[in-house]
């Protein structure tokens, strides 16, 4: 407003008798409002430009992800059967080198001697329920 009156004032004080047109627009509202839909119209191509770049990117990087997924599950399952082999060899060696465990033996006559007592305690009860 200050900037429409500083222009109205120049414009009186040049009384030469010649009608010149004025510099200022007649109307300020419409003036005020072409320029707001300019700056607005700026903005928005700008706002536009950015948004295509981002679908853009966005596009690309869906396109990327299934690529990383599966690479991810071949890397992943062939670290998983690295691992699998690398336990199953240690297992062997360990086999070949020890042979077979000392407490299998033992273990097997502990179950029978078991097996036996159980059986034994079984006959005792049924008799003592038959009395």
């Amino acid at each position: 407003s200050t900037l429409w009156a500083h222009l109205q004032q120049k414009d009186a004080s040049l009384g030469t008798g010649i009608a010149l047109p004025p510099m200022a627009p007649v109307d300020k509202t419409s003036t005020s409002m072409r320029i707001l839909l300019h700056d607005t119209q700026a903005h928005f191509e700008t706002f536009s430009d950015r948004v295509e770049k981002l679908t853009t990117t966005l596009e690309d990087t869906q396109k990327d992800i299934p690529l990383t997924k599966n690479l991810f599950e071949k890397e992943h399952e062939n670290l998983s059967n690295e691992v699998y082999g690398l336990a199953n060899r240690c297992q062997m060696e360990i086999v070949k080198a020890v042979g077979q465990p000392l407490q299998a033996p033992a273990a097997g006559a502990m179950h029978q001697e078991m097996q036996l007592r159980l059986e034994s305690i079984d006959r005792r009860i049924d008799s003592m329920q038959l009395v």
